[in-house]
C-alpha cells in the first residue's frame, strides 16, 4: 500500500500575493513534521517586500557558516535543521527562492518549490493531506493526474 504522495498545487490563476500567502501557510501547517530544510538566496532583488528583503539577509549571515555564499550575493543555506532560528526567515523568503525543499523526519521530501514557487510539490500521507483541508482553496492535484493533464 502507497503511504506517501505527491501534489502539485495547482495556482496557476492566482496572483502573486497568494502564492506566497499559500506557501507561508503550508509551511506553517507541516512545521512539526519538517526535520530539515535549504534554499538559495538569489541576488538582492529591490522588488522584494522589506521583510523578504530581511529575511534573506538573515539567511545570507547563516548561509557564511552553514552553506555558501558566492560572489555577488547568491547564498545556499546548506541543509538545516527545522528547529535552527532562522526557520521563520526560510518561511517568510521560501517562495521567493529558487530552489527550497523540506525534508521530513523520515529524510523525504514534503514540500519542494522551484522558480519562486512557480511549482510547488508536496509529498503527503494521508493524515497530512487531511490537515490542508482547513486551509481555504488550497487545490491540490495528484501528480500523476497532473502529468497527464499537461
Amino acid at each position: 500500500m502507497k503511504t506517501h504522495q505527491t501534489y502539485v498545487l495547482d495556482h496557476a490563476s492566482w496572483s502573486r500575493v497568494r502564492v506566497v500567502t499559500a506557501c507561508r501557510q503550508v509551511l506553517d501547517v507541516f512545521r512539526p513534521d519538517a526535520a530539515i530544510f535549504e534554499c538559495d538566496i538569489p541576488i538582492d532583488d529591490s522588488e522584494w517586500p522589506p521583510e523578504v528583503q530581511a529575511a534573506a539577509q538573515t539567511l545570507r549571515v547563516h548561509a557564511q557558516t552553514n552553506g555558501k555564499r558566492e560572489r555577488g550575493g547568491y547564498a545556499m543555506t546548506g541543509v538545516t535543521p527545522a528547529t535552527h532560528p532562522t526557520w521563520p526567515a526560510f518561511a517568510t523568503f521560501c517562495p521567493f527562492s529558487y530552489d527550497a525543499t523540506v525534508w521530513d523526519h523520515q529524510g523525504r521530501d514534503l514540500i519542494s518549490l522551484a522558480d519562486e514557487a512557480t511549482c510547488f510539490t508536496l509529498t503527503l500521507t494521508h493524515p497530512q493531506y487531511q490537515a490542508l483541508t482547513h486551509l481555504p482553496d488550497i487545490p491540490l492535484v495528484p501528480l500523476h493526474t497532473w502529468r497527464r493533464t499537461r
